[in-house]
């Protein structure tokens, strides 16, 4: 007769313990599936157009592979360890397959093994993923497979860890919940590091929350809920925040200031002449040059005026054919099959008010780059001093250099670059114009349905083209163009108002920034009417197109955008992924001012620098960047990320009020402790970060106090808002001087407290804590 065990009162709190600390692997189950979900709802955003069943069908598959394959080897265990093994492996493979048509491999590829069929489709895709810009637009079947095979490969390794414990009733440790946990953080992360992400508090807070959930949830002792559950708020409100500081674009660690040049690969160059072909310029990162300057620039290495019926190039072109004595304007005649060019009358200089306002001196010191062009501002107005020599460019402003520049060469250039405000090129558009010495930036080669090319000059604004001009229009590939152009024209009553009408047209949500075009017989016609697909040379070479078909003078620029800023030393540092094309417009007063219709969501805007600040891109998104009453680049606008970030501030509150009892007093003494060190240490970061970024910091706090600002707004239009606080307006006046070099004082500790009360206003207690928290004292 089998003895009963007796239980003493002793053993009865042990027993308890054991009770609470039981394993409930639902939770894991449930924080693992839910944690799948998320990731896959995160990297769906890599696509415009994302496969959402399959990527959904993905992440059941890892749920399965997670919980069947441990399940199938505790069926089969009775069997012996080798039959429990063998069976786990089956279920694993067979889910494994399933993965690859779930992903998008052909089904019948994988049902009749087609391994090298598979191996080359995959090979493609990976070929081509150098130059996919993301969120990704188009639907190329190979492009679209990466994606998905990338979410597979980290959803079935998260899976794998979990699936394959030593033993089948065995739990996870620790180790192995980390390497279940990490690749389902990347899947979730590494999206917002290419796309811009709104609530980046919000998300991650969740990711945070799931993660808690997916490690400790199964472990918590069931009298204990309590205490962790509010480490956990307390920890979120930690990183809420924190993020403030943690979110800026300056690193911590700056490697490339070790040195005057990071150390690349080798020397790049580059042909700046269009094409309208997939983008081949380099873009592996390197530092091509940097910039000691008192205000950023785009630095311009050529200008690109000749337009050949097909593409902006520098320099006149050879035209094939000329339609003879067809055409005739006081610069150009054409005669049998040549083109004879008369010497144009010069263009009046800049009034000597903008020459004084807008002229600096630049020091610019090769990087990684070989290059023949003298890259400096929008216009060089001085002979620069180089070794070997240098003679004058194409056209006025550029210069090339005899000997090619390569690392480590510097040089000075004074440079003009214009940058006036939307009211003032309105009343300088309003002056006479010198159309005489206009007349090359009006000229357009135009390729007629016969194939005669014509070199054709388009009358000044608001001039009427002409029988002549009609006739040869009418027979062109163009006449769509020619239309378009002369209708924006007509309704406007100024070239600027004609400038900004193309804009607005290339800016109304038709036209997406993609690298990899297709190419076509005429490639900005394609772009304009047909795939509206492009990168900067297409929006920049059709805004110069429509413009001089609407007698606007324009051209096409190319080099790069400023680069990242450091202010210490007020130097630009610009690498290959900055490199661009813009256009400049010709006004009255001012002389060439640049445009730039690209969106800011091309890689050279997006890392940009035109400020005293690391990264003032944020400023030209939040205060309208285009056309506004202060200097500006007069570029497309992008919406603001943090737009809703302040949804954010009120999420560890509400879960902290789900606590139960029997949290134990000294879980929440720590808790406040550990909360008390990291907020100390999060404000002396912030407060002693420097350079600040002074203006994202200000977008930023409006959007997170519920006040962002709607597009096209500029800083004078927010010392309009803050009129009833001086010192508000005081501290916004000088990030405005500040960031256009004027020599005023820095903004002050009273107007930041202002800014802080004017964002507090009429929102009580927890508008206060908000505007406190969006905007934190700095000494």
């Amino acid at each position: 007769m089998s003895s009963i065990p007796v239980v003493t009162p002793e053993d009865l709190p042990a027993m308890r313990v054991g009770a609470r600390v039981r394993p409930r692997r639902w939770i894991r189950s449930v924080a693992f599936a839910a944690l799948c979900a998320y990731g896959v709802e995160r990297w769906s955003r890599l696509m415009e157009h994302p496969p959402l069943w399959r990527l959904y069908g993905l992440a059941a598959i890892a749920v399965a592979l997670a919980l069947l394959v441990p399940f199938v080897r505790r069926l089969a265990r009775g069997r012996g360890p080798l039959w429990s093994r063998l069976a786990g492996g089956v279920l694993a493979a067979a889910l494994i397959l399933a993965a690859f048509p779930v992903a998008g491999l052909r089904a019948q590829w994988v049902l009749h093994a087609r391994i090298a069929v598979s191996i080359r489709a995959i090979g493609h895709g990976l070929d081509t993923m150098g130059n996919v810009l993301v969120p990704y637009l188009g639907h190329a079947y190979p492009v679209r497979l990466m994606f998905t095979l990338g979410a597979a490969v980290l959803l079935l390794d998260a899976a794998a860890a979990l699936a394959f414990v030593g033993d089948a009733d065995a739990e996870p440790g620790d180790g192995r919940r980390a390497a279940a946990a990490l690749p389902l953080v990347a899947l979730a992360v590494v999206p917002s590091t290419l796309v811009p992400v709104g609530s980046a508090a919000l998300q991650g807070l969740i990711l945070f929350g799931l993660l808690a959930l997916f490690v400790w949830g199964e472990r918590v002792v069931v009298g204990r809920r309590g205490a962790a559950v509010g480490l956990a708020c307390a920890a979120g409100l930690v990183g809420v925040i924190a993020l403030p500081a943690l979110s800026s674009s300056r690193p911590w660690v700056d490697y490339q200031a070790w040195g005057a040049v990071s150390v690349g690969a080798g020397p790049e160059s580059f042909d700046w002449n269009q094409t309208y072909g997939p983008l081949t310029w380099p873009q592996h990162g390197q530092v091509m040059f940097t910039v000691r300057a008192h205000t950023g620039d785009y630095w311009k290495a050529e200008d690109l005026t000749w337009f050949t019926g097909t593409a902006w190039v520098a320099g006149p072109a050879a035209v094939p054919q000329a339609q003879s004595g067809l055409l005739a304007d006081s610069n150009v005649v054409v005669t049998g099959h040549s083109v004879k060019r008369h010497k144009p009358q010069e263009l009046p200089p800049p009034s000597p008010a903008a020459a004084r306002r807008y002229t600096q001196t630049v020091q610019v010191t090769i990087g990684s780059m070989s290059t023949t062009d003298v890259i400096a501002g929008s216009g060089v107005t001085l002979r620069p001093q180089i070794a070997g020599g240098v003679t004058e460019g194409d056209a006025p402003g550029t210069w090339t250099a005899y000997h090619p520049l390569t690392r480590g060469d510097s040089y000075s250039a004074t440079t003009y670059s214009p940058t006036p405000s939307g009211q003032q090129l309105q009343g300088a558009s309003e002056q006479p114009y010198p159309w005489a010495a206009l007349g090359p930036d009006l000229v357009l080669t135009i390729p007629a349905r016969r194939g005669v090319v014509t070199e054709l000059p388009f009358p000044g604004f608001h001039q009427p083209l002409g029988p002549l001009r009609d006739r040869v229009i009418d027979g062109s590939a163009y006449a769509q163009a020619v239309a378009l152009a002369q209708r924006l024209a007509n309704q406007s009553a100024t070239p600027y108002a004609f400038v900004q009408a193309v804009q607005r047209y290339l800016d109304d949500g038709r036209y997406l920034y993609d690298q990899r075009p297709q190419t076509s017989r005429y490639p900005l016609l394609d772009f304009l009417f047909h795939s509206r697909v492009g990168y900067c040379q297409q929006f920049s070479g059709a805004m110069a197109m429509l413009l001089r078909m609407g007698g606007v003078p324009a051209r096409v620029a190319a080099g790069f955008t400023p680069g990242s800023f450091k202010a210490k030393s007020h130097t630009w540092t610009v690498d290959d992924t900055d490199a661009h094309a813009w256009v400049e417009v010709w006004f009255p007063t001012y002389g060439w001012v640049r445009f730039d219709p690209t969106p800011s969501t091309a890689p050279a805007l997006r890392n940009s620098a035109l400020s005293d600040e690391p990264r003032p891109g944020a400023i030209n998104r939040a205060f309208g960047g285009g056309h506004s009453t202060q200097p500006n680049i007069h570029r497309r606008t992008a919406t603001t990320t943090d737009t809703h970030a302040a949804r954010a501030v009120g999420a560890p509150a509400s879960g902290s009020d789900g606590g139960g009892s029997g949290g134990g007093g000294w879980a929440w003494v720590a808790g406040g402790v550990a909360l008390a060190l990291l907020l100390a240490g999060g404000l002396w970061m912030r407060a002693h970060r420097t350079p600040v970024d002074r203006l994202g910091e200000l977008e930023r706090a409006l959007a997170r106090t519920g006040r962002p600002l709607p597009g096209g707004a500029t800083l004078a239009s927010l010392e309009l808002r803050f009129h009833g606080s001086p010192d508000a307006v005081a501290y916004v006046r000088a990030l405005r001087l500040q960031r256009y070099g004027h020599p005023a004082g820095p903004p002050t500790s009273t107007g930041r407290r202002a800014v802080r009360a004017e964002l507090a206003s009429g929102l009580g207690l927890a508008g206060r804590l908000r505007a406190l928290w969006a905007l934190p004292p700095r000494p």
